[in-house]
Protein backbone atom coordinates (compact mmCIF):
# COMPACT_ATOMS: atom_id res chain seq x y z
CA UNK A 1 0.00 0.00 0.00
CA UNK A 2 1.02 3.33 -0.72
CA UNK A 3 1.10 6.72 1.18
CA UNK A 4 1.27 9.71 0.27
CA UNK A 5 1.78 13.07 1.89
CA UNK A 6 1.21 16.25 0.10
CA UNK A 7 4.21 18.49 1.09
CA UNK A 8 3.58 21.46 -1.52
CA UNK A 9 2.95 24.41 1.33
CA UNK A 10 6.00 23.24 3.28
CA UNK A 11 9.13 23.48 1.19
CA UNK A 12 11.34 26.10 2.65
CA UNK A 13 8.87 26.79 5.94
CA UNK A 14 9.35 26.06 9.43
CA UNK A 15 6.05 26.95 10.33
CA UNK A 16 4.19 24.80 12.96
CA UNK A 17 2.40 22.97 10.61
CA UNK A 18 5.27 22.00 9.09
CA UNK A 19 7.30 20.56 11.78
CA UNK A 20 3.85 18.64 12.93
CA UNK A 21 3.51 17.36 9.18
CA UNK A 22 7.46 16.56 9.64
CA UNK A 23 7.14 14.87 12.73
CA UNK A 24 4.50 12.43 11.79
CA UNK A 25 6.22 11.54 8.33
CA UNK A 26 9.33 10.38 10.04
CA UNK A 27 7.55 8.21 12.66
CA UNK A 28 5.32 6.41 10.56
CA UNK A 29 8.12 5.86 7.95
CA UNK A 30 10.23 4.16 10.31
CA UNK A 31 8.26 0.82 10.33
CA UNK A 32 5.59 -1.19 8.73
CA UNK A 33 5.18 -2.05 5.89
CA UNK A 34 3.83 0.53 3.45
CA UNK A 35 5.17 2.42 0.99
CA UNK A 36 5.71 6.02 1.61
CA UNK A 37 6.22 8.87 -0.59
CA UNK A 38 6.13 13.08 -0.57
CA UNK A 39 4.34 15.04 -2.73
CA UNK A 40 4.96 18.88 -3.92
CA UNK A 41 3.97 21.06 -6.97
CA UNK A 42 7.17 23.74 -6.94
CA UNK A 43 6.73 27.23 -8.84
CA UNK A 44 8.59 27.88 -11.70
CA UNK A 45 11.27 29.89 -9.23
CA UNK A 46 11.79 27.27 -7.09
CA UNK A 47 15.57 25.16 -7.35
CA UNK A 48 14.33 21.39 -7.54
CA UNK A 49 17.62 20.64 -5.98
CA UNK A 50 17.69 23.56 -3.07
CA UNK A 51 13.63 21.99 -2.50
CA UNK A 52 15.03 18.14 -2.31
CA UNK A 53 18.18 19.13 -0.07
CA UNK A 54 15.39 20.86 2.27
CA UNK A 55 13.09 17.68 2.42
CA UNK A 56 15.83 15.08 2.89
CA UNK A 57 17.07 17.19 6.21
CA UNK A 58 13.70 17.43 6.89
CA UNK A 59 11.91 13.92 6.47
CA UNK A 60 15.53 12.03 5.58
CA UNK A 61 14.74 8.63 3.66
CA UNK A 62 11.66 9.45 2.30
CA UNK A 63 10.86 9.50 -1.36
CA UNK A 64 10.35 12.73 -2.83
CA UNK A 65 8.01 13.52 -6.18
CA UNK A 66 8.01 16.76 -7.38
CA UNK A 67 6.54 18.61 -10.46
CA UNK A 68 7.29 22.02 -11.38
CA UNK A 69 4.54 24.25 -12.61
CA UNK A 70 5.18 26.97 -15.15
CA UNK A 71 3.68 29.29 -12.31
CA UNK A 72 4.92 31.94 -9.49
CA UNK A 73 4.54 30.91 -6.22
CA UNK A 74 1.61 33.41 -5.23
CA UNK A 75 -0.47 31.34 -8.66
CA UNK A 76 0.63 28.43 -7.23
CA UNK A 77 -1.08 29.08 -4.33
CA UNK A 78 -4.29 30.12 -5.63
CA UNK A 79 -4.32 26.80 -8.40
CA UNK A 80 -3.82 24.49 -5.64
CA UNK A 81 -6.67 25.98 -3.79
CA UNK A 82 -9.04 26.13 -7.15
CA UNK A 83 -10.99 23.70 -8.85
CA UNK A 84 -9.41 22.14 -11.99
CA UNK A 85 -10.92 19.47 -14.03
CA UNK A 86 -7.80 17.62 -14.33
CA UNK A 87 -6.91 14.22 -12.17
CA UNK A 88 -4.45 14.96 -9.26
CA UNK A 89 -2.58 11.88 -10.37
CA UNK A 90 -2.17 13.20 -14.09
CA UNK A 91 -1.45 16.52 -12.38
CA UNK A 92 1.25 15.06 -9.92
CA UNK A 93 2.39 12.13 -12.03
CA UNK A 94 2.40 9.85 -9.29
CA UNK A 95 -0.59 7.23 -7.73
CA UNK A 96 -1.63 6.34 -4.16
CA UNK A 97 -3.49 4.16 -2.12
CA UNK A 98 -4.01 7.18 0.45
CA UNK A 99 -3.27 10.77 0.34
CA UNK A 100 -2.40 13.10 3.64
CA UNK A 101 -3.01 16.45 3.51
CA UNK A 102 -1.78 18.83 6.67
CA UNK A 103 -3.02 22.17 5.87
CA UNK A 104 -6.83 22.03 6.75
CA UNK A 105 -7.25 21.54 2.63
CA UNK A 106 -7.44 19.35 -0.13
CA UNK A 107 -6.91 20.06 -3.72
CA UNK A 108 -10.52 20.74 -5.49
CA UNK A 109 -9.95 18.06 -8.26
CA UNK A 110 -10.47 14.29 -8.77
CA UNK A 111 -8.79 12.09 -6.95
CA UNK A 112 -8.68 8.22 -6.74
CA UNK A 113 -7.73 6.56 -3.33
CA UNK A 114 -8.77 7.05 0.22
CA UNK A 115 -8.22 10.87 1.41
CA UNK A 116 -6.83 11.83 4.82
CA UNK A 117 -6.97 15.52 5.90
CA UNK A 118 -5.87 17.74 9.22
CA UNK A 119 -7.56 20.15 10.45
CA UNK A 120 -6.37 21.96 13.03
CA UNK A 121 -8.75 24.67 13.52
CA UNK A 122 -11.70 26.76 12.05
CA UNK A 123 -9.41 30.47 13.04
CA UNK A 124 -9.62 31.80 9.27
CA UNK A 125 -13.57 32.00 10.08
CA UNK A 126 -13.47 33.63 13.27
CA UNK A 127 -10.61 36.26 12.25
CA UNK A 128 -13.12 39.81 12.95
CA UNK A 129 -10.22 41.59 10.71
CA UNK A 130 -10.62 39.32 7.68
CA UNK A 131 -12.60 40.34 4.74
CA UNK A 132 -15.57 38.76 3.92
CA UNK A 133 -14.28 37.44 0.64
CA UNK A 134 -11.47 35.99 2.63
CA UNK A 135 -13.45 34.45 5.12
CA UNK A 136 -15.94 32.80 2.69
CA UNK A 137 -13.15 31.83 0.54
CA UNK A 138 -11.80 29.86 3.49
CA UNK A 139 -15.17 28.25 4.17
CA UNK A 140 -15.35 26.85 1.23
CA UNK A 141 -12.05 25.11 1.17
CA UNK A 142 -13.03 23.88 4.49
CA UNK A 143 -16.44 22.69 3.12
CA UNK A 144 -14.73 20.92 0.39
CA UNK A 145 -11.94 19.20 2.69
CA UNK A 146 -14.53 17.96 5.19
CA UNK A 147 -16.67 16.67 2.08
CA UNK A 148 -13.74 14.88 0.41
CA UNK A 149 -11.96 13.48 3.22
CA UNK A 150 -12.85 9.83 4.36
CA UNK A 151 -11.16 10.94 7.78
CA UNK A 152 -9.87 13.91 9.47
CA UNK A 153 -7.95 14.17 12.18
CA UNK A 154 -8.00 17.20 14.55
CA UNK A 155 -5.64 18.38 17.50
CA UNK A 156 -8.30 19.25 20.17
CA UNK A 157 -11.60 18.27 21.22
CA UNK A 158 -12.17 21.94 21.64
CA UNK A 159 -11.65 21.71 17.85
CA UNK A 160 -13.20 18.88 16.96
CA UNK A 161 -16.50 20.39 18.52
CA UNK A 162 -15.80 23.44 16.61
CA UNK A 163 -15.73 21.68 13.33
CA UNK A 164 -18.73 19.64 13.63
CA UNK A 165 -20.85 22.61 14.64
CA UNK A 166 -19.97 24.20 11.52
CA UNK A 167 -19.68 21.35 9.04
CA UNK A 168 -22.07 18.90 10.65
CA UNK A 169 -20.85 16.62 8.09
CA UNK A 170 -17.64 15.92 9.82
CA UNK A 171 -19.11 14.00 13.07
CA UNK A 172 -19.13 10.40 11.33
CA UNK A 173 -15.49 11.11 10.04
CA UNK A 174 -13.56 13.18 12.78
CA UNK A 175 -10.86 11.53 15.05
CA UNK A 176 -9.15 13.74 18.10
CA UNK A 177 -5.58 13.02 18.32
CA UNK A 178 -3.38 15.00 20.05
CA UNK A 179 -0.12 16.51 19.37
CA UNK A 180 3.19 15.31 20.85
CA UNK A 181 6.01 16.13 22.39
CA UNK A 182 9.52 15.86 21.76
CA UNK A 183 10.36 13.84 25.59
CA UNK A 184 13.93 14.16 25.17
CA UNK A 185 14.47 17.60 23.84
CA UNK A 186 12.47 19.49 26.76
CA UNK A 187 13.00 16.90 29.72
CA UNK A 188 16.68 16.66 30.00
CA UNK A 189 17.87 19.79 32.67
CA UNK A 190 20.19 22.89 31.34
CA UNK A 191 23.14 23.83 33.34
CA UNK A 192 22.89 26.66 35.22
CA UNK A 193 25.62 28.32 33.75
CA UNK A 194 23.59 28.17 30.46
CA UNK A 195 20.68 29.65 31.77
CA UNK A 196 22.95 32.50 33.31
CA UNK A 197 23.80 33.04 30.13
CA UNK A 198 20.59 33.25 28.38
CA UNK A 199 19.30 35.30 31.53
CA UNK A 200 22.18 37.66 30.79
CA UNK A 201 21.66 38.05 27.09
CA UNK A 202 17.72 38.90 27.00
CA UNK A 203 18.14 41.09 30.81
CA UNK A 204 15.80 38.31 32.07
CA UNK A 205 15.58 37.83 36.06
CA UNK A 206 14.96 34.30 37.76
CA UNK A 207 11.38 33.94 36.80
CA UNK A 208 9.69 35.61 33.25
CA UNK A 209 6.85 35.22 30.98
CA UNK A 210 7.66 32.88 27.75
CA UNK A 211 5.25 33.05 24.66
CA UNK A 212 5.87 29.89 22.20
CA UNK A 213 4.47 31.19 18.95
CA UNK A 214 4.27 33.74 16.33
CA UNK A 215 3.07 37.21 16.37
CA UNK A 216 -0.24 36.48 13.93
CA UNK A 217 -3.86 37.52 15.57
CA UNK A 218 -5.30 34.31 16.39
CA UNK A 219 -2.53 33.98 18.84
CA UNK A 220 -4.60 36.88 21.12
CA UNK A 221 -0.80 38.32 22.19
CA UNK A 222 -2.11 41.64 22.82
CA UNK A 223 -4.40 40.19 25.66
CA UNK A 224 -1.85 37.97 26.88
CA UNK A 225 0.29 41.29 27.17
CA UNK A 226 -2.32 43.23 29.12
CA UNK A 227 -2.99 40.24 31.41
CA UNK A 228 0.59 40.34 32.25
CA UNK A 229 0.29 44.20 32.78
CA UNK A 230 -2.47 43.50 35.50
CA UNK A 231 -0.08 41.08 37.68
CA UNK A 232 0.90 42.73 40.91
CA UNK A 233 4.04 44.60 40.58
CA UNK A 234 5.69 42.37 42.89
CA UNK A 235 5.01 39.28 40.55
CA UNK A 236 5.96 41.36 37.43
CA UNK A 237 9.73 42.62 38.68
CA UNK A 238 10.71 39.44 39.74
Amino acid sequence: MKVAFYLTNNRNMRDGVTHYATEIINRLTKGGDFEYVGEAFLSCKDKTAAVREYFNRLTPGLLLQTVKMPIPMHFLHRFCESSVPFPYERLMKSRADIRVFFHNFIPKCPMSGKKVVVIHDLTPLHDQSASRRSTEKARANYLHAVQAADLIFTDSEYSRADIVKTFPEAEQKIRVVYCGMDRKRFSEPVAEEKLDLVRKKYGLGKEYLLFMGQARPNKNLPNLLRAYALLPENVRNK
